[in-house]
């Protein structure tokens, strides 16, 4: 599989429906509510996770449309590289314009950001564990900019 920035993963792509996302992938190997804020139950995210390390986010706020792919399968690759597994020195000798996003350092990880591309990279013990894809947004950063349906 390949990470397309912006966009999405293969056939799945932002921005799609709940439906979209079956018809393409079938149904999700399981499914779960995460709500970020214990006072606001109505915003929420409804996740499918499927077996090939791939959790889909679907986001009240944007009626439910796919926000963002999070990814922790060896087998994908951007820009024909396999980044699961990869060393934080090679990630950044890959990437030279990433930037440490030191907010959300952990115990159990760090997070880099390769804004231009919308990507988001947690490792942990020093290799990426987990890969996030997210859409472009608006300049006032308000609004998702979905990428065509036939990209």
């Amino acid at each position: 599989m390949r990470i397309v920035p912006k966009v999405g993963i293969d056939s799945i792509k932002l921005g799609m429906s709940r439906d979209e996302v079956s018809s393409q992938w079938g149904s999700p190997d399981s499914i779960y509510d995460f709500i970020a804020l214990e006072d606001s139950p109505e915003d929420k995210w409804i996740v499918w996770k499927y077996d090939k390390g791939i959790e889909l986010n679907f986001d009240s706020e944007e009626e439910f449309l796919l926000i963002s792919i999070d990814i922790g399968s060896a087998g994908v690759t951007f820009e024909n590289v396999v980044l699961i597994g990869m060393s934080e020195k090679e990630l950044r000798l890959k990437f030279p314009n990433i930037q440490y996003d030191d907010e959300f350092e952990l115990d159990s990880g760090r997070n880099y950001i390769l804004s231009e591309h919308e990507l988001s990279f947690w490792l942990v013990d020093g290799k990426v564990n987990n890969i996030t894809i997210s859409p472009e947004f608006d300049k006032s950063n308000s609004y998702p900019l979905w990428p065509r349906k036939n990209i």
